[in-house]
């Protein structure tokens, strides 16, 4: 870093050595109450309504109108509006605002919290005799060659049109599972082509034999797929009753998928409609990191060549595509650790609080020795039997009337 090449003449300098940069320093805006301004964003934000310039133009409007009639005044003719705009795009960039695509939320943040906290209290109530090891969620995601461009750059005034061939990269479905204990299990990828034909004849054996495959005609999940999932993965890991985490897609939840699963020995709970962001531990935390890794994996990789066959010469053969996706998508999901696994079922499915103790502490000695394993230090462990037993005692005298509860 320049810094360190530089280190002696730093520390060597005699001059003033205050920094440019400290908290309040600069040249302060000139938009009246910025941190009114800043509140009205937030807000907005928080709310998730839509902020854009406009909004904040019509909010200094409505509380500061003599301010804004000064400031159009005072610039040149048919100038205005776009300084006033660039004025706001700097209070949001120097306030740590960026600008963003939209998109649109089908629950607002506090209900999906709420949502959440509410299926939470259902689950552990109905499901919570089921061990670590016996609760899986299984969700698929769709995974691309390279990525296919939304933005482009173009010469000014050329257009910026795409052929055929460049508009969507080859994709096919990984169908990702976890177990409450830390347990991945292998991926199954559905690739696009017909069931029996060349790709599965002479392709598959060149797969890695760890995971599994299956062929669809556009590559998505049907209940043909999701029977195969069933039977060629989730059975061989079954040993005792266990739950099944799935979202309500079709296939997950029809007559049949859920007669198989019963079948095998697996109970199927369903995370309320429009809600998996928050209660589906594969969505909560191990998508986004799994994604992320995908594309560092990508970035690393050397350049993929096609064969002597493959028309375009500068695209890999869609076998060359297939394999590569594969092996790339194996060496993500095997970047994602135990740790991740656990934490993403403890924050989709946090155990219900009783007096703002968690109920493992006021439950059975198994699941006071599970909180004693996460906080072994000895200060720890003395702090967590105290407030076991008086959780306890409160739970205790709630059951028998006890008036003297504020008294213990």
């Amino acid at each position: 870093m320049n810094w360190k090449r530089r280190s002696n003449e730093l520390l060597a300098f005699k001059g003033n050595k205050k920094g440019s940069n400290l908290p309040g320093a600069g040249r302060p805006t000139i938009i009246p109450e910025p941190q009114t301004l800043m509140e009205f964003m937030q807000a907005r934000r928080h709310q998730e309504r839509a902020l854009t310039c406009t909004h904040m133009i019509n909010f200094l409007k409505q509380h500061h109108q003599a301010w804004i009639s000064t400031y159009m005044a005072r610039q040149k003719p048919g100038c205005g509006y776009n300084n006033l705009l660039s004025l706001l795009q700097d209070f949001c960039r120097r306030h740590g605002y960026t600008h963003q695509l939209a998109c649109k939320a089908k629950k607002v943040l506090t209900e999906l919290e709420s949502t959440r906290d509410a299926f939470s209290k259902e689950f552990h109530g109905k499901y919570g005799s089921y061990d670590d090891s016996s609760v899986y969620n299984v969700d698929e995601t769709g995974i691309q060659f390279d990525m296919p461009p939304r933005y482009i750059w173009s010469k000014r005034g050329s257009g910026a049109k795409l052929s055929k061939g460049e508009k969507h990269s080859y994709r096919m479905t990984a169908v990702l599972a976890i177990r409450h204990d830390g347990t991945k299990l292998p991926i199954l990828f559905v690739i696009k082509g017909q069931a029996g034909a060349v790709i599965e004849s002479n392709e598959f054996q060149t797969y890695p034999p760890e995971h599994h495959y299956a062929m669809q005609n556009k590559a998505w999940m049907d209940g043909d797929v999701w029977e195969q999932y069933l039977w060629n993965v989730l059975a061989e890991r079954i040993e005792r009753p266990s739950l099944l985490v799935l979202d309500n897609f079709e296939s997950h939840v029809s007559e049949t998928s859920m007669a198989t699963a019963e079948l095998l020995g697996y109970t199927v709970c369903a995370p309320p409609p429009n809600a998996t962001s928050h209660c589906q531990p594969l969505d909560v935390s191990i998508m986004a990191p799994f994604k992320r890794h995908l594309r560092d994996l990508w970035i690393a990789e050397d350049a993929v060549e096609g064969d002597i066959n493959d028309d375009d010469w500068f695209s890999p053969s869609a076998k060359v595509k297939r394999i590569t996706m594969i092996k790339r998508a194996a060496k993500a999901w095997d970047m994602i650790t135990p740790e991740q696994v656990r934490g993403s079922f403890l924050k989709a499915l946090p155990k219900p609080y009783c007096h703002g103790i968690p109920n493992c502490l006021s439950g059975d000695a198994s699941g006071l020795h599970g909180v004693f394993r996460r906080h072994s230090s000895p200060i720890n462990v003395f702090f967590l039997k105290l407030v076991a037993i008086d959780c306890s005692r409160r739970d205790e005298a709630i059951r028998t009337g006890s008036s003297n509860l504020d008294n213990e």
